[in-house]
């Protein structure tokens, strides 16, 4: 339908088709904000997992507020499994625990923590903030040695990783920026297995073992301490193939 007015000629057709499709865009326009804001938010999480937990890629970055502690209750098992991708970023200080502590009142359940990453995928560990540290990945005696293990994880800006009469197994990891006045890797009566496991930290020693027997194989420790040395201590430690480099070599 035409139409002559003081504006000339108007085909209604063609305008109701032009405001349709300005609808149909704000429409869409208004759906991709909505999108990108649900799927940048972040899951704040901290505090004790009792049961087993799923973080997937869709709830990434997982914000730790608060020192997360993974074991079960009345001594059943609590595994938390992190997929391929995911972003878990610490607050300063903020530390990850598996497992009970040693010298816990009463011994509870174990704990355990799967890492599947990919070499095009991998996990990453890091600060909440460009300018701080975050705490420790401890492995508690009460750790399920045999279900834990975490695979191409990449572990940047901690105060270290210790074991304590745990023994899990790290594969194709890259742990750097390591802060600790001690030693990046801490591992007492542990068995742990290290495989293709790079370590670059600014400490007095790189790996302490007492009353330890991993088992490392490739990989490598880089120490930037002005006097830090590398491995220190160990019963029977297993190593093939690991380059140790000092800053004050």
């Amino acid at each position: 339908m035409l139409l002559e007015g003081g504006l000339g000629m108007v085909d209604f057709k063609l305008l109701n088709r032009w405001m349709n499709a300005s609808r149909t865009f704000i429409v869409f326009c208004v759906f991709f904000v909505f999108s990108v804001s649900i799927s940048q938010a972040d899951t704040l999480v901290g505090g004790r997992i009792s049961s087993d937990t799923i973080w997937d890629l869709a709830g990434s970055p997982y914000i730790v507020t608060s020192t997360l502690q993974v074991y079960g209750e009345d001594y059943s098992s609590a595994t938390l499994t992190i997929e391929a991708g995911v972003e878990v970023r610490f607050d300063p200080t903020v530390s990850i625990e598996i497992g009970s502590r040693l010298d816990a009142d009463i011994q509870e359940g174990v704990g355990a923590l799967i890492v599947i990453g990919t070499s095009g995928s991998p996990v990453l560990f890091t600060n909440n903030s460009n300018a701080s540290i975050w705490g420790q990945m401890i492995f508690h005696d009460s750790t399920d040695d045999r279900t834990t293990r975490l695979e191409y994880a990449s572990i940047d800006c901690s105060s270290g990783l210790y074991f304590y009469a745990a023994s899990p197994s790290l594969k194709n990891c890259i742990i750097e920026n390591v802060r600790n006045i001690s030693a990046a890797f801490w591992l007492m009566s542990s068995n742990a297995i290290f495989e293709e496991v790079e370590i670059t930290t600014y400490s007095k020693y790189g790996i302490m073992l007492p009353g330890s027997s991993p088992t490392i194989t490739g990989g490598s420790l880089t120490n930037q301490h002005p006097e830090g040395e590398g491995i220190f201590g160990g019963v029977a430690p297993k190593i093939t193939d690991f380059t140790i480099s000092l800053a004050s070599s």
